[in-house]
């Protein structure tokens, strides 16, 4: 159940439905920060790798008879190969295609091997009948093309930097605290069992698992996992029940265990959220730790 006297003692709490109140009035509504829309750095790096390539069949906007000036680009240039697939928001190298659903019949396409006459004939038929020759009759400039291309495939990588959104606020917390107190080792991002390598033992049912932090103070031993639920994906019931498992597994082997998790879904889900904090030592927010809960909780350890 939660460390009450923790919570008493920083906040004055008294009980857990103050803390699940002022939990669930502290959320942040979004962890949507400025950088958070698009990697222009990567977007940018993906487009100019194949500046030269990008160049030569760009050309091809111009082009009188494309399927002979394709041809000729593609034995002359054989890299250019690498930039069809991104003309339809793909960055795969090799790819398949289902020609005949009927005969199931398959053409693998690879941009990584020196081209046969034969492999330029499909790379040819594969930019006509995908619509990229189409492309070529209505764009002016391919690089500008490109980039919102990769614009568009960042978008896919937003889910990752909303992930290590946490991860970025508590471990810059994290640093702060460990400069406030010399004994508390912070360990590197890895499997339990790679904390063997600075001398903590670890019981063989934790060694599989890989925590977002493990904390060392003196002979104590913390984990803590973070996350942010925006109310889409798994249901709160199910983020609870396996953060709780958690915690019982991690005391079993004598670790605490912190949780620190945020977002606008557990409005909607405050029923289970005030389920964790009654059964868990520890539920925080964004909003606790920038108050500085987490500093007094590793304080006390």
């Amino acid at each position: 159940m939660a460390k009450i006297q923790s919570y008493k003692s920083f906040f004055g709490f008294n009980n857990s439905e103050q803390i699940s109140d002022a939990f669930i009035g502290s959320l942040l509504s979004t962890n949507r920060t400025y950088d958070f829309f698009v990697n222009w750095d990567k977007v940018k790096a993906n487009v100019e790798k194949f500046k030269v390539e990008i160049g030569i069949l760009g050309t091809l906007t111009q082009s009188k008879n494309f399927d002979r000036d394709l041809e000729k680009i593609l034995k002359e240039y054989p890299k250019t190969v690498k930039v069809l697939p991104l003309l339809v928001a793909m960055h795969d190298e090799k790819f398949d295609v289902l020609e005949d659903i009927n005969k199931n019949q398959v053409y693998c396409f690879d941009c990584t091997k020196n081209l046969t006459p034969a492999d330029i004939k499909k790379f040819i038929q594969f930019v006509k009948k995908s619509g990229i020759q189409e492309l070529f009759k209505t764009i002016r400039v391919l690089n500008d093309y490109l980039l919102g291309v990769e614009v568009g495939l960042d978008s896919n990588a937003r889910k990752n930097r909303s992930g290590s959104f946490m991860e970025n606020v508590v471990e810059e917390e994290l640093r702060n605290i460990s400069k406030q107190f010399k004994d508390i080792e912070i360990f590197p991002k890895g499997k339990f069992s790679k904390l063997e390598e600075y001398g903590v033992k670890v019981p063989k049912e934790l060694k599989h698992r890989t925590p977002d932090f493990a904390i060392k103070k003196g002979t104590k031993l913390l984990s803590m996992e973070v996350n942010f639920y925006s109310g889409q994906g798994s249901k709160p019931q199910e983020i609870v029940d396996a953060y709780i498992n958690r915690q019982r597994e991690l005391q079993n082997s004598g670790w605490q265990f912190i949780w620190i998790t945020d977002g606008n879904g557990w409005r909607q889900g405050q029923n289970q959220i005030r389920k964790a904090i009654e059964q868990m030592d520890f539920v925080l927010n964004i909003n606790f730790i920038k108050r500085g809960f987490l500093k007094h909780i590793l304080s006390e350890m």
